[in-house]
């Protein structure tokens, strides 16, 4: 149990988990949790953190300062890498984390023969550019329905694209659709 020792230093301590923002933080809910399945989680949690702390410290306090922040969509991904990258480390290859910077790789893979395989993990939840979207087309959809209910109209089949979007503070201009049929 030394390792899950290690994961609440990382945090931030018993503060950081009795502080009440930190509520819906996932590793917050485990250890509120006194379920043998959460148990079981936060262990195999913290035998990740205690791998990868032996192969890259920094990458590690880095990646756990993530781990620890308020957005919930780059906590899932950064607990995602370390329990992903270590998975892949045993005594067959070596694994290395990816350098800061380096977008697309999370880490690299060594296997004794010298061949390298690079890793792109990721975790397939909601990114907050779809989030924002399909908010937005919630709002959209909820007009049509009501201006659909107004006039009568029973069945429209409604497509919606958008060329650009609003991620954050920055404009994205990736295409995204929105197909949906409406039954009044």
């Amino acid at each position: 149990m030394s390792a899950c020792t290690g994961v609440v230093d990382y945090l931030g301590g018993d503060i950081w988990f009795s502080k009440s923002h930190n509520a819906a933080h996932p590793i917050v809910k485990l250890w509120n949790r006194k379920d043998f399945m959460a148990t079981n989680e936060l262990v195999n949690f913290a035998r990740a953190v205690d791998i990868l702390e032996k192969k890259d410290k920094k990458w590690l306090k880095r990646t756990m300062e993530i781990v620890a922040g308020k957005n919930l969509n780059n906590v899932k991904g950064a607990i995602f890498e370390i329990l992903a990258l270590s998975v892949f480390s045993d005594d067959q290859c070596k694994v290395i984390p990816a350098a800061e910077g380096n977008p697309g790789i999370d880490g690299t893979i060594v296997f004794h023969s010298g061949v390298k395989l690079n890793l792109s993990i990721k975790n397939y939840g909601i990114s907050n550019a779809e989030k924002n979207f399909q908010n937005f087309m919630g709002e959209v959809y909820e007009y049509f329905w009501k201006e659909a209910e107004k006039r009568k109209i029973f069945t429209v089949e409604l497509v919606l694209e958008m060329k650009k979007y609003l991620d954050g503070d920055r404009d994205k201009s990736e295409t995204q659709t929105s197909h949906t049929v409406l039954m009044c």
